[in-house]
């Protein structure tokens, strides 16, 4: 007998349903990553667990009974070590609180738009207070509005009683964007090792935003609030390139020493 079992294969393809349970899971439930890829497998392929024995699983599946092995559930169920692996891209809820985003890669959109997001993520990742990722929601979902960071707080009251595990989607799409930007700009964003016995430290936020944007300026002060206003992409393309010219230059002055 032939079945056919069909699935999401990456974040991306997450459909909003699936984001919400998987990020439930996340935060809701305390489960070994097994845990979870056992509830993603029976959840995503619809199927229903009707007994489980010590030499089968019994399932239901579009009107047609079969059984799984020990071995079969955990070999299906390996094929979701994705979601615990690393969190890739995420397309994001379309709408909160009947708010809609832009752009889910920050196309198109303000270079300050993409500071304050990266500012109120790095906040909460290292503060765990919740302002802050409402403050990141109310920076990315805007519906008609025109990004002003001065109204972040005010718009960010909106989402606040919304359940945590559906704030939190928003948390796991900023952080899916990141491996994006690693990717598209391998300079500027380069991964930082830790050893394992020390602990992450918060980031100077203001001072990594002064850098990037006296890089841009050149340092002259009234091309600040045009910097602020350019689109994230061609920013952050600009910075690439200028990390690379830097590196390159480090690479030539270490040959000049030797």
């Amino acid at each position: 007998m032939e079945l056919d079992l069909t699935a999401p294969r990456s974040w991306k393809e997450l459909s909003p349903g699936q984001l919400i349970y998987i990020s439930w899971l996340m935060t809701s439930r305390q489960l070994t990553k097994e845990e979870l890829h056992t509830c993603a497998f029976v959840r995503f392929t619809g199927i229903q667990v009707l007994h489980k024995k010590a030499g089968y699983w019994l399932c239901y599946h579009r009107k047609r009974y079969f059984t799984l092995s020990p071995e079969q559930a955990l070999f299906f169920c390996r094929k979701f070590a994705w979601l615990t692996d690393s969190i890739g891209e995420v397309t994001p809820l379309p709408k909160l609180k009947g708010v809609a985003h832009h752009d889910a890669r920050l196309r198109g959109l303000p270079f300050i738009q993409y500071i304050s997001c990266e500012s109120y993520y790095q906040a909460f990742i290292h503060t765990k207070d919740e302002k802050y990722l409402n403050c990141l929601i109310a920076s990315f979902y805007l519906g008609e509005e025109k990004f002003d960071d001065r109204l972040t707080q005010e718009r960010a009251v909106r989402f606040q009683k919304l359940p945590f595990h559906i704030r939190h989607t928003v948390f796991l799409w900023y952080y899916g964007l990141k491996s994006v930007f690693q990717t598209q700009f391998p300079y500027l964003f380069q991964k930082v090792e830790y050893a394992a016995e020390e602990e992450p430290q918060a980031p100077d936020m203001r001072g990594q935003i002064n850098s990037m944007v006296r890089s841009l300026t050149g340092g002259d002060i009234t091309k600040t609030d045009a910097i602020y206003q350019i689109d994230t992409w061609t920013a952050l393309a600009e910075l690439n390139a200028k990390a690379l010219e830097y590196k390159e230059m480090e690479n030539r002055m270490k040959k000049y020493k030797k």
